[in-house]
């Protein structure tokens, strides 16, 4: 049996996603699985993707451009301009060691540093990550997911653009 019949047939929720939202989240598993197992080296935390990101800036490949969209997004979705927003809160489950600081930095904009920009940002895909992996994104049936998961997508190819020298607009 095909598992997309199968999910279809078993699980609650998962005929109202989209075909749209179904190939989302189908990406972004393959896109962190090569994100964690190339840049990251199959060690994923908080701690080694603020590494990864600082090699980045110390051989002078960092830049903000390719990741315009997901900063805007994300920072709409976890902060209203004066306060965190309940998705930041309650839906990222922070856990110790998550560089919850960091993050909060990043989607307040009370950093402009490049790195720490581009560390947080990967730190609430990391958080997005987990949840699906782990389970939680489920139970609400991975509703309203779409637009983190295109722009968690985004944000990997071009840190794997950005790593591996090329700029993110030479992709094919």
């Amino acid at each position: 049996m095909q598992p997309q019949r199968w999910l279809r047939r078993s699980v609650p929720g998962f005929n109202d996603l989209s075909a749209e939202e179904r190939a989302a989240i189908r990406d972004f598993s393959l896109l962190w699985s090569l994100f964690e197992g190339t840049v990251l080296h199959t060690r994923a935390n908080a701690d080694r993707i603020v590494e990864a990101v600082s090699q980045l800036r110390d051989a002078g490949r960092l830049q903000l451009e390719p990741f315009d969209a997901p900063i805007g997004h994300f920072r709409a979705r976890y902060f209203d301009g004066q306060n965190f927003t309940p998705a930041f809160d309650q839906h990222l489950h922070f856990r110790n060691g998550d560089n919850r600081p960091l993050a909060k930095a990043f989607v307040s904009g009370q950093t402009n540093d490049e790195a720490e920009i581009i560390a947080g940002l990967l730190i609430i895909v990391y958080r997005l990550r987990n949840n699906l992996f782990h389970g939680i994104k489920w139970a609400y049936g991975i509703r309203d997911q779409l637009d983190n998961f295109r722009h968690a997508n985004e944000s990997l190819m071009a840190v794997m653009d950005l790593y591996e020298g090329r700029h993110p607009q030479q992709r094919a």
